[in-house]
């Protein structure tokens, strides 16, 4: 054959090759080993020899082009330079021909047979004497070897698709190639000359071959079936097909197992969903030729969702969705079959929309195709107005209509409000409830008294829709039934004003008055009161009676000491209850008589109570048990004491207390928040119910603001309780020497305590009276007192009791209650006793409570040190001192509260124990706490404290007492106890 015309393809090598590439060519092509596979006038086939994989270079001198498969970046590459000028210089060999060696080149051979139905194969080393069969050996280690010498002859011409072919084989394989594997090995060997069908040479086609099917008629119906493509000459099982001279893969097509069911005989009956559905779906996957005319037309008709939509009673709503094909509808579909309307036409049935279609209708509108739902009021409106991109049938759009929006309409009517909400030009108007309790669920409509429905004022209700619904729960269900309590009358001012409405100027006032824009007026005092009032007692006061004026409950929070109790009775006017601790009923009763004598005060109180006039003192426990009781009153004033107590709104204390019925509504704590917000919201629903909201709004309200902190929320809180909570601290009302204020605790001892006590008395009393009567010594009876006094503090002291120091006293139990509740506040604290046997008691419940203390007694040796390193900001919260040793001498005034265990003859040493903390220097009122046990010889002890202050020098030593107390002294302790 004569060589073609070389020249453009030299030009277009010389123009684009790199010149120190091009030098490497020359050079390249003197001394490399080039091979000619194929030539023709359009292309050049050429290999070089360079083991192990020998580059395969072609050449298209028409189109002046060039292309070798070595991967090098520089285009032309040495390899293609130098194959070029081989050819040109005839310098090139032909694969049989003797190597530079002396032998010749070896090459890969592929041959492939047909056996069994199946094709077949092997490769062979080919250009030697005899060909070699390669069947099991790996053409990279046989590579490997020739290079190592491991293995005799020369590397054989191998390219890369030769290793392709052997990376497919995996080195060895086994006849007949499954299906998978001689489809890779078909695709690794496109293009590949040296391919052998029998003993000719094949082509390796990149293109496959598709199965194809057939439709035809017999008797009973159609037939699908298989059918031969006419350009195979022959079909191999595993895979391949011999067309002519052309080896292909056969593409198996992505069948389901119904798919592959599908080639069968089908009756008449079964003609349309044949035609419409397995055909187009087969005709996607395979070429099928349809020899019949028995089946029914099959036509393009897009599918498409329709509504129906029926009213019923113009509340109940159902929605019924159907799928069809065409417009107008040729076929419905049913479930899984698709059902003729016309027999005539046949739409070609789409899955795949069907099922966007249905995606679709179940994310907008959560319907299902042949399923009915049905929508009520609202819902029913709301789905109405998502379809309105939908085809729908039915009257339900024209029932389900919005007629308008809603407008509210707000004015003042005396203490109280209207609120109505009305159509624009109509006079029917909407409960103000309906309306609430539609935005309170997120809903956008209501429905119309008169039938229809009315869209919600959302920019309204969004700004005042939570004070207005504050105000109608306040007032109750009915509005002709209650009006607006007076402690929401400045919310509804305020509402007015922000929405235009003329507020009087009574209100203005009032509301001036209760924001502290405005000072108090003045109030009158009591003309029985018995007391001068410090000057913020006195404010105390008129602030009580000017809330009790407007109609308004008052959480009176003045820290502890300041006169609460005080400030609250002098605003007695009329049948009071009083509800406080047990513990202080007594308290609350002596400061009645000191302060206001003229007041009747029944002690309401353990068996046969009965209710009087004027004032009712009780505790938590009896209203507990006879909340019906003091339910069912009217009273002018109710107060309860350290309303602490009812912090728990489920507890049946709290219940009770907001049961209770009176004008005027007064707490009184020190600390009004201890724990939770509920502590604040159960103290106001006894004060002002309503005002702040139902509990579960409350906490949704606030609840998460306290956790986090949210200063414009607390803030919030703190504006609306505000007008009705007066807190003052010592600090703030009293900048001068503190004041002194003594107080005393009262504490039942228990049953064992009770036990101990008794029997003392019974076994000593009768015969230390006898012995007075007598004119015997006076040391008897001291001694039975000192017994009782124990008892009275803790069992254990008394010699003989058998009781354990762990045993939980009365005394001890509240000295731990106030000591906690002080320490909580921030004060530190003296706790002083004779026994130094009792402070070790309430040192080891101060270690349980993990409370840091100091202590000063008869055998500190280093009294300096521990005075000074309890004076320091940061030293410990509490000191236990006894009376020898800490009583005189010392400045403690790191400390404002003084606990007295056990009280002593002379009230004098008492106040040598308070100066210790009360002097100069001392920037905190001062407070003595006397523990005391009720009805028992310390009882006596304050009486007689009263009378004779010098009987107190008894508790320091026996023979002391004994000198100053008079046979009289002891016989008025001992006769009554």
């Amino acid at each position: 054959m004569r060589k073609p015309n070389l020249s453009p393809l030299q030009l277009a090598l010389q123009k684009a090759a790199l010149p120190g590439v091009w030098s490497r060519g020359v050079s390249l092509a003197k001394d490399g080993t080039f091979y000619l596979e194929a030539v023709s006038a359009a292309e050049i086939l050429l290999r070089y020899h360079k083991p192990p994989v020998s580059p395969k270079i072609t050449l298209w001198p028409e189109e002046a082009d060039w292309h070798c498969d070595c991967g090098d970046r520089n285009d032309p590459c040495v390899h293609s330079i130098a194959s070029f000028l081989a050819y040109r210089d005839d310098k090139t060999k032909k694969p049989d021909a003797p190597s530079l060696k002396g032998g010749v080149a070896l090459q890969l051979e592929y041959r492939f047979f047909p056996q069994a139905g199946y094709l077949y194969f092997d490769r062979f080393l080919v250009g030697g004497k005899k060909p070699e069969r390669l069947h099991n050996s790996s053409l990279v280690s046989l590579v490997g070897g020739m290079q190592t010498g491991r293995t005799e002859g020369p590397a054989p011409i191998a390219g890369k698709e030769d290793f392709a072919v052997d990376h497919v084989l995996g080195g060895s394989y086994q006849n007949p190639l499954d299906r998978y594997t001689l489809t890779r090995l078909l695709a690794a060997l496109q293009g590949c000359p040296r391919v052998l069908y029998g003993d000719e040479p094949v082509e390796i086609s990149a293109q496959t071959v598709t199965p194809q099917a057939k439709v035809s008629d017999e008797a009973n119906g159609v037939r699908l079936d298989w059918h031969a493509d006419g350009s195979v000459s022959q079909l191999f099982k595993n895979g391949a097909a011999l067309c002519g001279r052309t080896l292909k893969a056969v593409r198996e097509p992505a069948l389901t197992s119904k798919e592959r069911a599908s080639f069968r005989l089908y009756s008449p009956g079964e003609f349309h969903e044949f035609a419409s559905e397995i055909l187009p779906s087969l005709e996607s996957k395979l070429v099928i030729h349809v020899n019949t005319k028995r089946l029914p037309k099959v036509a393009h008709h897009e599918p498409r969702i329709v509504l129906h939509l029926q009213a019923e009673n113009g509340r109940r709503l159902s929605a019924y969705a159907q799928l069809f094909y065409g417009r107008p509808s040729v076929a419905e579909v049913q479930g899984e079959k698709l059902v003729p309307i016309d027999d005539a036409v046949i739409p070609e049935r789409d899955p795949a929309t069907e099922e966007k279609l249905r995606k679709k209708l179940h994310l907008e509108l959560q319907l299902q195709v042949g399923r009915q739902s049905v929508f009520e009021d609202e819902s029913a409106l709301l789905f109405v107005s998502k379809v309105k991109e939908w085809e729908c049938t039915g009257n339900g759009l024209s029932a389900f209509t919005v007629q308008g929006d809603l407008s509210p309409d707000f004015n003042w009517d005396q203490n109280d409000f209207r609120l109505s909400f009305h159509l624009p030009d109509s006079a029917g108007a909407v409960d103000p409830a309906k309306v609430l309790d539609a935005w309170k669920e997120n809903r956008s409509f209501v429905p119309l008294d008169g039938g229809g429905w009315a869209a919600l004022p959302h920019d309204w209700l969004l700004k005042y829709a939570d004070r207005v619904e504050a105000l109608l729960s306040a007032r109750g269900e009915s509005a002709e039934a209650q009006s607006l309590p007076s402690y929401l009358v400045p919310d509804l001012a305020q509402l007015c004003e922000e929405e235009g409405v003329a507020v009087p100027e009574r209100i203005k006032a009032l509301c001036a008055r209760l924001l502290g824009i405005e000072a108090l007026p003045r109030a009158p005092l009591p003309s029985d009161l018995k007391a001068s009032l410090r000057p913020y007692q006195r404010k105390g006061v008129e602030w009580l009676l000017f809330l009790r004026e407007a109609g308004m409950g008052a959480l009176l929070a003045d820290d502890m000491g300041l006169g609460k109790t005080l400030q609250s009775i002098a605003c007695i006017q009329g049948r009071t209850l009083i509800v406080c601790p047990t513990s202080v009923l007594q308290s609350w009763a002596d400061q009645i008589a000191e302060f206001r004598p003229s007041l009747k005060v029944t002690m309401y109180h353990g068996g046969g109570r009965l209710l009087g006039d004027g004032v009712v003192l009780t505790s938590y426990g009896i209203l507990r048990i006879d909340q019906d009781k003091l339910a069912s009153e009217h009273w002018d004033m109710v107060i309860l004491d350290e309303t602490q107590v009812i912090k728990n709104p489920e507890s049946q204390i709290a219940r009770a207390a907001h049961r209770l019925k009176g004008n005027f509504r007064v707490a009184l704590s020190g600390t009004p928040v201890e724990n939770r917000l509920d502590d604040l919201w159960s103290q106001f629903q006894f004060l002002n119910p309503g005002l702040l909201w139902k509990r579960s709004e409350f906490l949704q309200r606030f609840g998460e603001a306290m956790k986090s902190g949210n200063p414009r929320k607390i803030e919030k809180l703190r504006s609306r309780i505000r007008p009705f909570l007066l807190r003052r601290k010592k600090t703030d009302v009293a900048p001068e020497l503190p004041p002194r204020t003594e107080v005393v605790l009262h504490c039942d001892l228990s049953e064992e305590e009770t036990a101990v006590y008794r029997s003392i008395l019974v076994s000593s009393r009768q015969e230390v009276l006898e012995k007075l009567d007598a004119g015997s010594s006076v040391f008897a009876a001291l001694e039975m007192l000192l017994r009782l006094r124990q008892a009275c503090c803790h069992p254990s002291l008394v010699p003989g009791s058998g009781v354990e120091a762990a045993f939980g006293s009365a005394k001890l139990m509240l000295l731990m209650e106030s000591l906690e509740e002080s320490l909580d506040l921030g004060h530190r604290a003296l706790i002083f006793s004779q026994w130094t046997s009792l402070l070790d008691l309430v040192e080891l419940r101060l270690k349980e409570k993990s409370i840091t203390f100091s202590r000063l007694d008869g055998s500190t040796r280093n009294r300096d040190q521990v005075v000074s390193a309890f004076q320091k900001d940061d030293g410990p919260q509490t000191m236990l001192l006894s009376l020898k040793a800490g009583g005189v001498g010392i400045t403690l005034t790191a400390a404002d509260h003084i606990y007295i265990l056990d009280p002593w003859w002379n009230p004098a040493a008492e106040d040598q124990a308070a100066d210790r903390a009360h002097r100069i220097g001392q920037q905190n009122p001062v407070f003595i706490h006397r523990l005391v046990a009720r009805s028992s010889v310390e009882d006596k002890i304050l009486q007689l404290q009263k009378r004779k202050r010098s009987l107190a020098d008894a508790v320091l030593s026996q023979a002391d007492a004994a000198a100053e107390l008079t046979k009289d002294d002891l016989l008025l302790l001992l006769k009554d106890l």
